[in-house]
């Protein structure tokens, strides 16, 4: 399910987030292009308010905007709030 960010000048309905999480967490992958530091600021807060614990959560860089890659995962790197990946036992 695409999460829309705000560089995109869309946005997505948290409800709807929130509802497929909850109906369907095993089975979706939430996915939030990152343009910019807001961008990655508004998808780290969504996740630690709706979808903390979801199943899948992608970050992917906004294809036009390579420069912002290496910050994004610096930042990702850095974070301590959001445990992006366990591996399966």
């Amino acid at each position: 399910m695409d999460c829309k960010c705000p560089s995109s000048g869309m946005k997505s309905d948290l409800n709807a987030l929130r509802r497929t999480k909850e109906s369907f967490n095993s089975k979706v992958q939430f996915k939030f292009v990152i343009s910019d530091r807001q961008d990655y600021e508004y998808a780290r807060k969504i996740v630690l308010s709706i979808l903390l614990g979801a199943s899948y959560i992608v970050f992917q860089p906004e294809w036009d905007n390579r420069l912002f890659v290496k910050e994004l995962v610096e930042l990702v790197k850095r974070e301590r709030g959001i445990r992006w990946y366990e591996k399966p036992k």
